[in-house]
């Protein structure tokens, strides 16, 4: 957890982690501590998404590698905590090995 203004973040994946989804499926889950009123918004790689929920379910994503953060902020616009850049690889199952 990262602790700003006395809020804690948690998130997962974890930071390293490898995720097998052939379809390209991911969920990105944050959560702040204590709960409070406000805007999640994942930063992935250069894409940005904010929503009111910290669950972000992503769907077909490309195998590789993917960096992330996450912020949370009042609706005024004031951020009140955020989780360090963190890596995840997707790995998806090839075309090529698959049985006759």
């Amino acid at each position: 957890c990262l602790v700003g203004s006395e809020m804690c973040i948690r998130d997962s994946p974890k930071p390293e982690q490898t995720i097998r989804d052939n379809n390209g499926h991911v969920s990105i889950h944050a959560s702040t501590d204590p709960q409070v009123q406000g805007e999640y918004t994942l930063h992935l790689n250069d894409q940005r998404i904010s929503q009111n929920s910290g669950v972000f379910k992503l769907k077909q994503l490309d195998r590789g590698a993917y960096t992330f953060y996450i912020e949370f902020a009042l609706k005024s616009g004031k951020i009140l905590a955020s989780t360090p850049k963190q890596t995840f690889y997707l790995h998806q199952a090839s075309a090529l090995n698959r049985p006759n």
